[in-house]
């Protein structure tokens, strides 16, 4: 799970892997993000939820058949959608 910030670039930290293991553990995001009856985090393709700034993948995204292959393409595909969403901030926000 990855959360981003519409921080200033210079108070942007590096993102951290919250936890891993082989059971997705997500009670801590009950009332905070969306889950679904297995407590998996509700995403869509781009691995984003309906948090702003709060993307997921792997195990702990809901439908996901928790395969390791699957989880690498699920990291994949949420770099990416950070890196546009970064991009896309980074062209609005005025640069110091």
């Amino acid at each position: 799970m990855l959360i981003v910030s519409k921080l200033p670039a210079e108070q942007v930290q590096p993102a951290s892997v919250l936890g891993f293991g082989l059971d997705p553990n997500t009670d801590y995001l009950e009332g905070i993000a969306p889950l679904d009856h297995d407590l998996q985090i509700i995403v869509n393709d781009r691995m984003e939820t309906q948090i702003p700034y709060l993307f997921a993948a792997g195990d702990i995204r809901s439908g996901s058949p928790r395969q390791i292959a699957t989880a690498v393409g699920d990291g994949a595909a949420a770099a990416v959608s950070v890196f546009r969403f970064l991009k896309e901030i980074s062209s609005i926000s005025p640069n110091p």
